[in-house]
């Protein structure tokens, strides 16, 4: 991965703050250490009660351990979800604490499928995008945008 890809991510912090990547981060934490951050790999949700700032996989949705991590990580005021399980609609986690949701999104269909199914690389048919919780109007706003195109587009 390049700096590039986690533009909005590690763009947001301060070097010297203390951060925490929560999970099994390996791949992830070795990419930032290239671009020069400050981090620390923790793996006990205890660990992390100090920190300002968190990166953590969107597996914490599949696996039900979303409040409990928070719920370590009170002090935080930065705490990023990532991964491709983070594609959703994201005003449920922002009301919990989350403050940013990155993921990917496909911008190639079918080339994406191919190289899926092939067991290929398949990243050059994505875009990264970071959604931040001050930034999302929220579902509400979306739909009635939305709507209101629709309806002026008749």
């Amino acid at each position: 991965m390049t700096k590039d890809r986690h533009r909005g991510v590690a763009d947001t912090w301060d070097k010297g703050e203390s951060k925490a990547i929560i999970e099994q981060l390996w791949a992830l934490c070795e990419d930032m250490l290239e671009m020069e951050a400050t981090l620390a790999l923790y793996l006990d949700p205890e660990d992390i009660a100090t920190c300002s700032k968190v990166i953590s996989t969107s597996t914490l949705l599949l696996n039900d351990t979303l409040d409990q991590m928070l719920a370590h990580c009170r002090k935080a005021r930065w705490f990023a979800m990532i991964g491709p399980s983070a594609g959703c609609l994201p005003d449920a986690l922002f009301a919990r604490g989350v403050t940013l949701l990155g993921g990917s999104w496909i911008t190639e269909r079918e080339e994406f499928i191919a190289a899926l199914t092939s067991g290929l690389p398949h990243s050059e048919f994505t875009s990264k995008y970071a959604l931040t919780s001050d930034g999302y109007p929220g579902w509400r706003d979306l739909t009635q945008r939305a709507l209101k195109a629709k309806h002026l587009s008749k």
